[in-house]
């Protein structure tokens, strides 16, 4: 299904005297100029939804429905102009027509509440833009959303959360008098709307582009006002949010390309050097506006000189002169370049029979120079040859002598005489001989391994411009070989080499741009670098740039463009790109969705010896699909992939062990499998084994053992461990009771997305153990809780209004959350809203419906709501009075109590 794309636009210029808040005059303008924009067909179009003035549930209902129909690809942006309003605690809430000061989270949009409606969504595609005061609190709830934990059997894509907010935490988002838009919104309007924003010319504006654009204007202003961004879970890169509708700088530069080449098929002998520096001149003309219009004229004018080839030649040379002045830099020496005049190209090239003549010349001069170096191969053998030469003082030959020994070609291997050579040339100044120095004390190739004399060498090579030498510096500064780790000084010597035509050099400042390495997070210039190292021959980068296109990273998702992009890759021997192709296939994405083609590829990739491919391969076995499921088979391929490592595939043997599946069950064995992917640093397995031994799985129960696999699987980021190990320290299991390390892991797991923890938060504040009594704070808690959906917190919330403990005391409050709990099956609440009837606390008096109420509590278990009902039947109260059904439900609630 086609993405679609949903616009929730709410602005709020009026407010009630309670909300003690002025009134604003630019949402309205806001919400109509970017609603106009987003649904255009050349800027969106996006579904968009306007809401002005409107009460917060109006509001809250709009952004849920949204949420909800969306689907996986679907793209969903909300925005928001009007006041912003943070409580004592900095949470942040969004003010409504309905807005009161006091009771905020009632009458307001919560930013928890939208970030718990967008991690109930399927959508992976999610935008949040705030123009307003105090918005960027909105990072914080963010910050702490849920963090994909990874499932044994599947690798998730995660979700892609972008927040724009219009200032910092205690900024205030300004409205310039005489400007018809709020500041924020006023450069997100021009941005797309002029095309300003599309920092890379592809007629695209990601978020990324957007964002830097708008910070870059309110500076260059003179506004104090900062915009913030946040993206979480950003697997899917970065975003586009719209399109400018113009046509793209990239599809000017492929013609000039195409044209170029074009140029170079009517020219046998194109001169190689003009090749590289015209198609070189296309990449920077957007940094070089006189020479880009200056190639624009020729590309305009092509049809009309096709019938003149050498006069279109002379004016290509002609540009790519202009080129070199404009840049101030030569890649080539100048006789090279101006080999053919610009103003003579035909007498450079020369009539037909002329260069007919030269080419025959050459022809007899090749074959007699060609016969005499057959004969003096007769008269000498390789080495000798070598031999020969340096003794002439070649630097070459020497060189080439040291490969030979080095690598035990026509002479013994002895890298003690490879060495001696390489040294022998060095001594010249021969820079590649001080690359291949370097390279055996970096390997440790007949000498010990030092990376400090290594370094020295490559230094001296790189000197002297040797690429290789300048990549291998790059590479341990990357990698923090004999130096400390520097990933700014790898992306500089990086860049030398990529200048100097190394493509490896060019591959791994893709990766640098990809990953935030020593530079800003920069899909755009990570695909640049990429498509250099393919141009430069170094295909297994196709691999990296599919992923881009699969992950949507600063490019739109094409799963199509990916697989053909994954196949290069695969053609050239990359087992990761053969891996992805079958992962295409098993998801169905940009192809039909066909197991046995998913199984033939990650063969391909298995055989090539690639660990994750064996695990997935099991995974297909596992579950049947595109094979007969087979236990036995995907035990094999699960033992092959731990063998190199795989710590799920070794979970995934303990899975198979403890569930007997294909073998005798085997408790022990599962248990050691599941350390042995604990020592491997599988969170999971390190959970698991903490429940095993919590509750005696397998293994003698053991608290203390328990708690320490938790601590280990928490220290690795497993969020449920940590809420685990809270318990333990509350509770006293296997540590000494601690209510001080409760409350930390408690809010260590909160932190990592488990909110469940966030409720027992907010009962150790109500009991006032690990700190101070405080019903205020244990309000705080139990809400953070019930915006991810919790039960138990509602009821809680409810206890605390029932009491009035942190609240004003407020029985109808206190019903509503009993029924929301209830309505989520939680039987505490059920037995509460029993008692609210029979007392007629917030609701008038009902001993029909509280029977009702404590009969599904005593379903689901409720000793309390089994004890009320004994109470009724024994004094007849609602019901008719009967003893033995009093009794039975006594008993009942003595058994619940054993």
């Amino acid at each position: 299904m086609a993405e679609q794309r949903y616009a929730i636009l709410i602005g709020n210029s009026n407010y009630l005297p309670e909300a003690n808040l002025s009134p604003l005059r630019c949402p309205a303008q806001d919400v109509k100029g970017f609603g106009d924009l987003l649904q255009s067909e050349k800027h969106g179009p996006y579904q968009v939804e306007r809401l002005l003035d409107k009460r917060h549930d109006d509001a809250l209902d709009v952004i849920y429905d949204t949420l909800q129909k969306a689907e996986r690809d679907d793209l969903v942006l909300i925005y928001y102009s009007g006041h912003g309003k943070p409580d004592f605690n900095g949470e942040l809430y969004l003010a409504t027509a309905n807005t009161s000061e006091k009771r905020l989270l009632r009458t307001s949009v919560p930013i928890r509440e939208i970030a718990g409606y967008m991690e109930k969504s399927k959508s992976r595609k999610m935008v949040l833009i705030l123009d307003c005061c105090f918005s960027g609190a909105a990072g914080r709830v963010f910050a702490k959303g849920n963090a994909a934990e990874q499932v044994a059997l599947s690798l998730p894509h995660g979700r892609g959360t972008y927040v724009l907010t219009a200032c910092g935490d205690v900024q205030l988002a300004e409205e310039k008098e005489g400007d018809q838009y709020s500041l924020l919104t006023k450069y997100i309007i021009s941005g797309i709307s002029e095309g300003g924003a599309d920092k890379n010319e592809d007629g695209n504006i990601s978020m990324y582009e957007l964002t830097t654009y708008v910070q870059e204007q309110l500076e260059l202003a003179g506004c104090t006002q900062r915009p913030q961004s946040k993206t979480i879970n950003q697997e899917l890169g970065d975003l586009v949010i719209a399109r400018t509708g113009r046509p793209s700088g990239i599809v000017r530069r492929n013609r000039v390309r195409s044209e170029i080449f074009n140029v170079a098929k009517q020219y046998p002998r194109f001169p190689k050097n003009l090749m590289d520096i015209a198609l070189n001149v296309v990449d920077v003309t957007g940094s070089a506006p006189d020479l880009q219009r200056r190639y624009d004229t020729w590309v305009d004018q092509l049809d009309a000189k096709r019938s003149d080839p050498d006069e279109l030649l002379g004016e290509l040379i002609n540009v790519i002169v202009a080129y070199q002045v404009a840049e101030e830099k030569a890649p080539n020496k100048p006789e090279e370049i101006t080999s053919i005049k610009p103003d003579a190209a035909k007498s450079a090239q020369g009539s037909d029979s002329n260069r007919r003549g030269q080419n025959e010349n050459s022809t007899q001069e090749e074959t007699a120079v060609k016969r005499e170096e057959e004969q003096a191969d007769q008269r000498r053998n390789p080495e000798e040859e070598h031999k020969y030469a340096a003794g002439t003082g070649d630097p070459a030959s020497m060189n080439n002598l040291g490969i030979m020994y080095e690598k035990g070609q026509g002479v013994p291997q002895d890298f003690a005489k490879a060495r001696e050579w390489y040294a022998k040339a060095a001594a010249r100044n021969y820079a590649t001989s001080m690359y291949n120095l370097g390279s055996l004390y970096a390997n440790g190739s007949g000498v010990p391994q030092d990376y400090r004399t290594a370094r020295t060498w490559f230094e001296k090579a790189a000197a002297l411009g040797q690429s290789n030498a300048m990549y291998k510096l790059g590479y341990m500064h990357s990698n923090g070989q004999g130096l400390p780790q520097d990933f700014v000084k790898a992306r500089e010597w990086y860049e030398k080499a990529a200048v100097a035509g190394q493509a490896t050099a060019m591959y791994n400042l893709g990766i640098l741009y990809a990953n935030g390495q020593g530079v800003d997070r920069d899909y755009e210039k990570a695909r640049h670098w990429y498509e250099k190292a393919m141009d430069a021959g170094y295909k297994l980068a196709a691999n990296n740039i599919g992923v881009l296109y699969a992950s949507a990273q600063g490019v739109p998702q094409d799963y199509v463009k990916a697989r053909e992009l994954y196949e290069i890759a695969a053609a050239a021997g990359s087992t990761t790109a053969m891996s992805n192709i079958a992962a295409l296939y098993e998801k169905g994405q940009g192809v039909e969705q066909d197991y046995g083609k998913a199984r033939e590829w990650y063969e391909k990739a298995a055989e090539g010896g690639m660990p994750s491919a064996m695990y997935d391969l099991g995974v297909l076995h596992y579950n049947g699909q595109g094979v007969p499921k087979d236990y036995g088979r995907a035990r094999e391929w699960y033992e092959k992939a731990a063998a190199l490592g795989h710590a799920v595939a070794m979970y995934n043997l303990g899975v198979i062990y403890a569930n007997g599946q294909g073998v005798q069950q085997d408790l022990d064995k599962a248990r050691h499998w599941y350390e042995k992917s604990a020592e491997a640093g599988y969170p999971t397995a390190m959970y698991n084994l903490g429940v095993a031994y919590a509750n005696g799985q397998g293994v003698p129960q053991d608290f203390a053992k328990a708690s320490a696999w938790y601590e280990k699987a928490a220290h690795a980021g497993d969020s449920t461990a940590m809420y685990n190990l809270g318990v333990f320290f509350a509770n006293g299991q296997g540590v000494p009771q601690d209510f001080g390390k409760a409350r930390e892991w408690y809010e260590k797991a909160v932190t990592a997305g488990y909110t469940l923890a966030a409720n027992n938060l907010g009962v150790l504040y109500v009991n006032g153990q690990g700190v101070s009594q405080d019903f205020g704070k244990a309000r705080q808690w139990y809400e953070v809780a019930i915006a991810a959906g919790n039960p138990t917190a509602m009821n809680n919330l409810g206890a605390l209004y029932d009491r009035g403990q942190g609240v004003e005391q407020d029985s109808n409050e206190a019903v509503e959350w009993y029924r929301k709990a209830a309505a989520a099956g939680h039987s505490s609440a059920m037995y509460n809203l029993g008692l609210a009837y029979a007392n007629g606390q917030g609701v008038e008096q009902d001993l029909d419906t509280a029977r009702s109420w404590y009969e599904k509590a005593a379903a689901a278990g409720n000793m309390s709501a089994m004890y009320s009902l004994g109470v009724l039947y024994a004094n007849g109260q609602g019901v008719t009075q009967d003893f033995e059904r009093a009794r039975q439900w006594y008993e009942k609630a003595a058994g619940a109590g054993q």
